[in-house]
């Protein structure tokens, strides 16, 4: 990103009443615990580490979809914030 980081937009969409609640999903090359905890404190419901071969990235994106843009899926919740499942 030219102007921002990631972390820059998430702290953005927080300041923002109406935006502040989509579910933002970070995918990075990060495997960082530190940016991990930050991506989260900062209101990100997802963390996810971009994966090498494109095959890998597509069924990532299938499941992410499929988590967070199914009509039939909850509200996330705080729990839901502190632990999903790093992708390696």
């Amino acid at each position: 990103m030219l102007r921002m980081d990631g972390f820059g937009v998430l702290a953005w969409l927080q300041t923002r009443p109406k935006l502040k609640d989509i579910p933002v999903v970070v995918l990075t090359s990060s495997p960082d615990d530190a940016d991990r905890g930050k991506a989260f404190k900062l209101g990100a419901v997802d963390y996810r580490i971009e994966p090498g071969k494109p095959s890998d990235l597509a069924a990532l994106l299938q499941e992410l979809c499929a988590r967070w843009l199914s009509h039939e899926q909850p509200s996330p919740t705080g729990s839901e914030r502190q632990a999903p499942a790093l992708l390696t």
